[in-house]
């Protein structure tokens, strides 16, 4: 009798103790999938503002180096925003020196990294850029790289860069 009740006792913690593994387990994949899924509605966000404000960082007009500016600045936040703001005065001079006119068009864009909690995501892309520099006009073939972060206006650049391709 006693071997009897024995063995119903660990019968029954065995069941309980594998339903709590299954439902800490299904618990553990809701998550993710939950996660997962944040992640993606993120980038699918980040990309959207990004292709904006890449177009935005690519435009630059002598004639209203102003409006430029505080484009650029509208499109950036954090160590971007913090970089343009110091360069802005040497830049100007420079766009209007040399009578520099720019925009761009994305070719290509890409979610590379997307994270709902921390609010960070990268772009990756390639894009056509046109200048006008004194007159003389160029299109030069980039890929970019796009960090942002999420804002209460949206998500903003925090870094941009751009590599020729070859």
């Amino acid at each position: 009798m006693r071997r009897r009740t024995l063995l119903i006792v660990l019968i029954a913690v065995l069941v309980v103790a594998g339903g709590a593994w299954g439902g800490v387990t299904w618990w553990h994949a809701h998550q993710a999938a939950d996660r997962a899924a944040a992640d993606a509605a993120a980038g699918v966000a980040a990309l959207k503002d990004a292709r904006r404000d890449v177009l935005t960082m690519n435009t630059m007009d002598y004639r209203d180096v102003d409006q430029c500016w505080r484009a650029w600045l509208g499109a950036s936040t954090g160590t971007l925003h913090g970089q343009l703001t110091q360069s802005a005065a040497v830049l100007t001079q420079q766009f209007q020196q040399q009578k520099v006119v720019t925009s761009g068009t994305i070719t290509k864009a890409e979610v590379a990294a997307a994270d709902s909690v921390a609010g960070t995501a990268t772009i990756i892309g390639t894009e056509d850029l046109h200048i006008t520099n004194n007159g003389t006009q160029a299109v030069n073939h980039e890929g970019f790289r796009a960090d942002l972060s999420r804002t209460t206006q949206g998500w903003r650049l925090t870094a941009f860069t751009t590599d020729p391709l070859r």
